[in-house]
């Protein structure tokens, strides 16, 4: 990047290796079977991806497949898996009964060993420490699995029962092009 800023010309730059596109890059465009899916910022490719494809090319992630429940003008109330309710913004004229997944980050779900309202019981089933973070990979016992990142010095332990809670703002929705 030092070496780009300083000579001020156009580098392309092609990888698989997307901690190496996120870090290097101020654009970035994600290609599957030729076809462009999406052409922006890293920090937006992370965020806010397009499709299916893009969420699960970059970074780890969480889909969800969740159903139109209830539309107002500003509003699209969900149906997730186990009875979860999430509520989005109305962008695209969702009408009831539509598929819409859902995106969440690892690292935006909130563990807890107490029930929290409009959260998702879970088994842990594996917990790779990784230095900084702990990794969770949980069965919600219903439709998803999940992954989780939570803070390296927690001790979680295999089968121990938990509950995810994920705020509205987390869930990323991807009406674009499913695959």
């Amino acid at each position: 990047k030092k070496i780009q800023k300083r000579l001020g010309i156009t580098f392309i730059y092609v990888t698989h290796d997307q901690d190496e596109a996120l870090t290097m890059s101020d654009r970035i465009v994600i290609i599957d079977k030729g076809v462009i899916e999406q052409i922006d910022t890293p920090q937006n490719i992370y965020r806010y991806p397009k499709t299916t494809f893009v969420a699960d090319f970059i970074g780890e992630s969480n889909l969800i497949v969740a159903t139109v429940l209830k539309v107002t003008k500003d509003t699209t109330t969900l149906r997730g898996p186990d009875g979860l309710i999430v509520n989005i913004k109305n962008e695209n004229n969702d009408k009831l009964g539509d598929k819409i997944h859902l995106l969440v980050r690892p690292e935006n779900i909130k563990i807890s060993t107490n029930i929290l309202k409009n959260s998702l019981r879970g088994v842990i089933k594996d917990v790779v420490y990784d230095g900084a973070m702990t990794k969770l990979f949980i069965d919600t016992e219903g439709e998803v699995d999940l992954k989780a990142t939570v803070n390296g010095n927690i001790d979680y332990k295999e089968n121990e029962i938990i509950y995810l809670k994920i705020d509205n703002e987390d869930f990323v929705p991807i009406r674009g092009k499913k695959k």
